[in-house]
């Protein structure tokens, strides 16, 4: 429209909302028309903690070898893997040339004191990535059971009841 015929750039428009809840509407709209945009007084919905959080965890299902999700979101939420564990997982997935995933999977053999519920999260992936489901039900499935919504049901605060809508 106004940007072919009327010689505009993106740049001469902005949009101006009364909520922060309305951003994710109009990004998506952006994102589907491919329209460059930028945030300003607000964060994108997709850079929020817990939208990073679930596509990290979907990565994670879908590659097993990705590092940075897997680092993302084994410990979200809590479970009891410090940082001590993560560096001796890094490094020994390194000595091995494996993917930290493997090194948890096979923690019997390469971490054996290993702390907190690695087990429960490495069955949940392997779950999920066998799993028929689609997109949606693939994230609901997440949610549950990474205990994720229950973690943020537990703190009981506007800012956790704002994180399960926008997980929704």
């Amino acid at each position: 429209g106004l940007c072919a015929n009327e010689r505009r750039t993106y740049g001469d428009f902005s949009v101006l909302l009364r909520a922060n809840t309305q951003s994710r509407a109009i990004e998506e709209a952006f994102l589907a028309a491919n329209i460059p945009y930028s945030m300003s007084g607000g964060t994108s919905f997709f850079q929020r903690k817990e939208i990073k959080d679930i596509i990290a965890y979907l990565r994670l299902i879908a590659n097993q070898n990705d590092n940075l999700s897997l680092v993302r979101v084994i410990n979200e939420p809590k479970r009891g893997i410090g940082a001590v564990s993560l560096n001796k997982l890094e490094e020994l997935a390194i000595e091995n040339e494996t993917s930290m995933y493997n090194i948890i999977k096979n923690a019997d053999r390469y971490m054996p004191r290993i702390q907190g519920n690695v087990y429960e999260f490495v069955e949940m992936v392997e779950i999920l990535k066998d799993a028929d489901l689609t997109i949606t039900e693939l994230v609901k499935a997440i949610l549950l059971k990474s205990g994720y919504i229950a973690a943020l049901q537990a703190e009981n605060t506007v800012e956790a009841e704002t994180r399960i809508q926008n997980l929704e």
